[in-house]
């Protein structure tokens, strides 16, 4: 993966093809994982497996802080001993 980054980085971008500043970086991403080498086989496929994992990750956690926002809600002071079952019944 290391020698493909580095021979990524000597190519020059050809502006032809659309690659620009100021692109969102999932456009940027998707083209360069379309590069076909001489196999035509994909051009650099560490590199893409490595970006495919890094875009596919979520970008936020609400999902996430809104649950513990609301089990906070039950499990209160008073309530501090209930099974895991009961926990997810109650917040359903």
């Amino acid at each position: 993966m290391k020698d493909e980054w580095q021979l990524r980085q000597l190519e020059q971008e050809d502006p032809e093809r659309g690659i620009i500043d100021g692109v969102r970086v999932e456009k940027y991403w998707k083209h360069f994982m379309t590069l076909k080498g001489s196999d035509s086989g994909p051009k650099y496929p560490s590199v893409s497996m490595v970006i495919e994992a890094c875009l596919s990750l979520s970008h936020a956690n609400a999902d996430v802080e809104r649950g513990f926002s609301r089990s906070g809600c039950i499990l209160t002071d008073m309530i501090t001993a209930m099974s895991l079952k009961k926990l997810n019944a109650r917040c359903l």
